[in-house]
């Protein structure tokens, strides 16, 4: 691992420690169960998109890909007594992956 990999992992521990939330993912075919995962969550977020469009995304997830290992659309992330399905990856930036998310009522 180079000294920025370290660098950034430290400061992705530090950022999830003050602002991530625990919750738990269940894969879509609820075969895969991962409790204790730390994650963020931020709301109306604008993101550009690979054409260079921006959009806004309602609901963005922050994971770090070394808590979730392989996460899949359509999987359930549970945070508290919310419970949101994960729509669509944004981006990854081979620490922490961005999804946008949709509420489940």
């Amino acid at each position: 691992m180079s000294t920025f990999d370290r660098l950034m992992g430290r400061a992705d521990d530090r950022l999830f420690d003050v602002f991530g939330d625990r919750a738990s993912y269940r894969s879509p075919d609820s075969l895969q169960e991962q409790p204790g995962i730390t994650l963020i969550i931020s709301r109306n977020v604008e993101v550009a998109g690979a054409d260079g469009v921006f959009r806004v995304v309602q609901l963005l997830a922050e994971l770090r890909t070394s808590e979730v290992g392989s996460l899949k659309s359509g999987g359930l992330i549970t945070q508290g007594c919310h419970r949101y399905r994960l729509d669509e990856r944004i981006r990854t930036d081979g620490l922490v992956e961005y999804w946008s998310l949709l509420p489940e009522l």
